[in-house]
């Protein structure tokens, strides 16, 4: 998906959203949810990298950790 904060990307659709850069189909519902149309998700990626570009404070994805649990036989 977007691989990075949930923060980072609400304060981006809110940015969109003021200067009117988003389609009719991506709004926000329920005060933090957003409901965001595929054509939108390329515009809110930009937003994204643009305010990690600029310096603002982000956080890098994490790391995934597959443990593979086994079984003794007795």
């Amino acid at each position: 998906m977007l691989r990075c904060d949930a923060a980072a990307v609400r304060s981006a659709l809110q940015e969109l959203a003021d200067a009117r850069r988003l389609s009719a189909e991506t709004f926000r519902f329920a005060d933090a949810a957003w409901r965001v149309a595929p054509s939108d998700v390329a515009s809110v990626q930009q937003a994204v990298r643009e305010r990690d570009a600029s310096g603002r404070p982000g956080r890098e994805p994490g790391r995934r950790v597959v443990v593979r649990r086994t079984r003794q036989k007795d």
